[in-house]
């Protein structure tokens, strides 16, 4: 604890399972980003408050940011990604591990 109060951060232990799970998310996401916008577009408002978003900075307070909400459940009931993104099925492996 001493490490994040004097550095802001601190280095966590992974296990090895999960490290290649995080691993495997971080590859995926960064093989959606590459994709095309309008590819990308597709996967917008997937659900109750899930999907991508591209915001383009503009406006006096514009936050240039691109992302992706999901969730492994909603209400209790367990989401289909049979269907989603690679990224999105390795991103639900991380919360079941």
């Amino acid at each position: 604890m001493e490490e994040l109060k004097t550095n802001g951060v601190a280095m966590m232990p992974y296990q090895p399972e999960l490290r290649q799970l995080v691993e495997k998310a971080a590859t995926s996401w960064q093989d959606f980003c590459a994709l095309p916008t309008e590819d990308k577009q597709h996967y917008a408002e997937l659900g109750s408050m899930m999907g991508y978003e591209l915001k383009d900075g503009s406006g006096p307070n514009g936050d240039q940011k691109e992302n992706f909400d999901i969730a492994s459940t909603i209400g209790g009931t367990e989401i289909d990604t049979s269907n989603a993104p690679e990224f999105i099925t390795d991103a639900v492996a991380i919360s079941k591990a």
